[in-house]
C-alpha cells in the first residue's frame, strides 16, 4: 500500500498541473468509473497476481482518487449541498454501520465476488463520505476525537509505525 500512496504523490500533482482543477477532476471521476473493472480484467487475465490486488496501484487507484476528487470538489455549492442531503440522511453513520457489521460478512462470503467489483470503492466512498462529515463537523465527538492530542500524535507518528511494525510483525522464518 505504501507503494500505491508514493505513486500517487509523485503523478497527482503533476496530473493537476497539466490537466488544470477542471480536467483533473474529470480524470478522477474516470479513474474511480473505471477501477473495477480494471480489478475484475486483472483478477481474470493475471491469475498469478490475483493475491496482490489490494496493493497494486493500477488496481487501488480509485481509492486515493476518491479522496482527491472530494477535495476538488469540496468547495463547489453544489457538492456542498449533496453532502448536506446525504448527511441529513445520516449516511456517515449508516456508512460506518455498515463498514463494521455488514462490510466483513461480504468481504469474507463474496471475496473477489464483492471487493473487486463493488468492495473496494464502496469502502473507500464511504470513507470519504464520514471524512467529509468529520471536517465538517469537528465539534462534534468524532471530529473532536480526530483532533485530540493522541489522535494527532497517532497521525504525526503513522509513518514510522507503519515501517517499524513491518519489523515485529512480519514472522521471522520466511
Amino acid at each position: 500500500s505504501l507503494a500505491v500512496e508514493e505513486q500517487f504523490y509523485f503523478v497527482w500533482p503533476l496530473l493537476l498541473k497539466f490537466l488544470g482543477t477542471g480536467r483533473a477532476m474529470w480524470f478522477a471521476a474516470g479513474v474511480i468509473a473505471i477501477e473495477p473493472l480494471i480489478r475484475v480484467a486483472n483478477y481474470a487475465l493475471v491469475p498469478a497476481m490475483r493475491s496482490h490486488i489490494g496493493i497494486m496501484g493500477h488496481t487501488r487507484a480509485d481509492s486515493l482518487m476518491i479522496g482527491a476528487l472530494a477535495a476538488l470538489l469540496y468547495a463547489k455549492p453544489k457538492f456542498e449541498q449533496l453532502i448536506n442531503r446525504l448527511f441529513a440522511w445520516h449516511l456517515p453513520l449508516a456508512g460506518g454501520c455498515f463498514l463494521l457489521f455488514v462490510n466483513p460478512f461480504l468481504e469474507e462470503k463474496g471475496r473477489g465476488g464483492y471487493m473487486l467489483p463493488a468492495g473496494f470503492l464502496l469502502q473507500s466512498c464511504i470513507i470519504a463520505l464520514i471524512m467529509l462529515w468529520a471536517i465538517q463537523n469537528p465539534d462534534r465527538w468524532f471530529g473532536r476525537m480526530l483532533n485530540s492530542r493522541v489522535a494527532v500524535h497517532l497521525g504525526l507518528i503513522s509513518y514510522s509505525l507503519y515501517l517499524w511494525q513491518q519489523i515485529f510483525l512480519t514472522p521471522l522464518n520466511r
